[in-house]
């Protein structure tokens, strides 16, 4: 698990109860993976951000790729049925 070394509000292994009053759960990155997520991350974004964009990115991705493979005209109307 990659750790700071310090536990802030921005760190991956973040667990201050007086910042962040949710419960939390540490992810474990290999250091590769850290660097290049932080290269997504902005100055004032959280890491909970950072994720909870890719969670809606993912989730978009599955839903285009869900209509790419149901979009076909072999379907029939529901009052044809």
């Amino acid at each position: 698990m990659f750790e700071t070394g310090h536990h802030d509000k921005t760190s991956m292994g973040a667990c201050n109860s007086v910042d962040m009053p949710h419960p939390m759960k540490r992810i474990p990155l290999r250091i590769e993976t850290f660097e290049e997520l932080s290269k997504l991350r902005g100055s004032e974004e959280t890491w909970d951000d950072i994720v909870k964009e890719l969670i809606k990115t993912k989730q978009l991705q599955n839903r285009r790729e869900l209509l790419k493979r149901t979009d076909n005209d072999n379907f029939a109307p529901l009052d044809q049925v």
